[in-house]
């Protein structure tokens, strides 16, 4: 016992001493009060105007940390005691926790930062730095570290999974497309994660659906804040050989929920798995999705996704952390407001299809 308790204080200890730079040279215990401010306001702002409006979802959301939480970082104690967390639906996390590849320090140490943050609030959904370098026999470490997802009903192989919040009326549909060792182009649709969708999108008396993924959907013509468009890296089930086939026919398979039409999901092997939405009851509203660094939203086939950003890949300085963003998804005018949690920066209102 007394060499285990040793062995735990040195852990402890390790962990301890490690600093991850938030503003400037600070270390993470040292927020800064401008950017506390910032932070302060924007949650007033966002609060005044979800508050007691049963159309509107609140959420939380940060993306591609890239191991820039430390297990002393501050920033979620911070968001844990301004937040009113009745009023808000969930903090959702969209991947690629760590910064280059699998790393349990790293995932470690973003679990201890976190442990305060109300477990039944929190979604966390794997990118694909979270699993790359692990063998595909290695996936259940990733699992084992996004274990702290209340309430989730998941597929047969755990690449997709369900969360429904009825105090807002709404679904979080997480999918994870990605496969290990993951590569550009290796998004994969298995039978399990095709009949699972196809599933939770036929239910009727449901709440609304949000599609979450760490990979988007589109890449060719994303709008940013400036109404500029750029063009992504990556498909979200990719275009590696025999995967245009199933990534069109999962396109396809959202665009006839918005609809409420029938067909035939193509999976990464050449499945078919028939699809009849006539019945379903619910609105698909719109997809959220992180890893491509840059905040945009992009319509196509009838569909909206909204990108969120990290500041930086390489740089830890100004890290991807003070990118937390507060937005909420209004049903009754189909429109998403975002708060960028950086200084200068307004809130930004986009319509989705």
């Amino acid at each position: 016992m007394k060499q285990l308790l040793s062995f735990l204080v040195i852990i402890s200890a390790f962990f301890t001493t490690c600093t991850a730079k938030i503003t400037g040279n600070k270390p993470a215990n040292q927020l800064s009060d401008e950017w506390k401010n910032t932070v302060t306001k924007n949650y007033n702002e966002f609060i005044a105007e979800v508050d007691g409006d049963e159309n509107k979802i609140p959420i939380i959301v940060t993306t591609d940390q890239h191991g820039a939480i430390t297990m002393d970082s501050q920033v979620y104690d911070f968001f844990n005691k301004l937040v009113d967390w009745s009023k808000v639906s969930k903090i959702l996390n969209l991947g690629d926790t760590v910064r280059n590849e699998y790393n349990f320090k790293e995932l470690f140490a973003y679990q201890a930062a976190t442990r305060n943050l109300p477990s039944e609030k929190r979604i966390e959904v794997c990118g694909n730095h979270d699993r790359a370098g692990l063998k595909t026999s290695d996936g259940m470490k990733v699992s084992r570290i996004f274990f702290h997802t209340d309430g989730a009903v998941y597929s047969a192989d755990k690449r997709v999974f369900v969360v429904t919040d009825k105090q807002f009326g709404i679904r979080y549909l997480a999918v994870d497309p990605k496969v290990s060792p993951w590569s550009y182009g290796s998004g994969f649709l298995t039978k399990d994660m095709a009949d699972f969708i196809i599933k939770e999108f036929a239910k009727t008396n449901e709440p609304d659906i949000v599609l979450i993924s760490h990979p988007y959907l589109f890449k060719d013509a994303v709008i940013d804040r400036n109404g500029q468009t750029f063009t992504g890296s990556e498909w979200f089930i990719g275009d590696a050989e025999n995967y245009t086939q199933s990534r069109d026919s999962f396109i396809e398979m959202l665009e006839a929920r918005k609809n409420g039409t029938s067909g035939v999901l193509v999976d990464s092997v050449g499945v078919s798995h028939p699809y009849d939405f006539s019945k379903a009851d619910s609105e698909f509203l719109m997809a959220l999705h992180g890893h491509h660094h840059t905040e945009g939203y992009e319509t196509k086939n009838g569909i909206t996704e909204f990108l969120f950003q990290s500041m930086t890949y390489d740089n830890a300085k100004n890290t991807e952390p003070l990118c937390t963003y507060f937005a909420y998804i209004d049903k009754q005018t189909n429109t998403l407001k975002v708060w960028k949690n950086l200084e200068g920066y307004s809130a930004w209102e986009i319509t989705f299809a």
